[in-house]
């Protein structure tokens, strides 16, 4: 059940001027949470992070986009995959660093 209240807002994206990174994570959750507040995605959203450099016109785009699962490429054998998870108390907490060998 999802506990936002209805009808959903309209949420923009936080601005990154001046702001640290763990700033604008923080913003960009808080206003999914405007729109999505449930139990599902308190156990299994997550924010991915991107980010874009534009060099000619001296400007970047970063985002924190909600992800409820992460597609990763499966290639053939023998291959490891490095994963790396950074929890919502970085740089606090440790990142969480796993090798997994397919």
């Amino acid at each position: 059940v999802n506990r936002a209240p209805y009808p959903r807002p309209i949420v923009e994206d936080p601005s990154i001027d001046g702001k640290t990174d763990m700033q604008v994570a923080k913003e960009a959750w808080n206003g999914n949470l405007r729109r999505n507040d449930s139990r599902v995605v308190d156990i299994f959203q997550f924010q991915i992070r991107s980010e874009i450099t534009f060099p000619e016109a001296k400007d970047k785009s970063l985002k924190f986009d909600p992800m409820m699962y992460l597609s990763l490429p499966v290639p053939k054998p023998p291959h490891r995959i490095n994963v790396t998870v950074t929890r919502h108390d970085y740089p606090q907490a440790d990142p969480i660093k796993r090798c997994f060998e397919i």
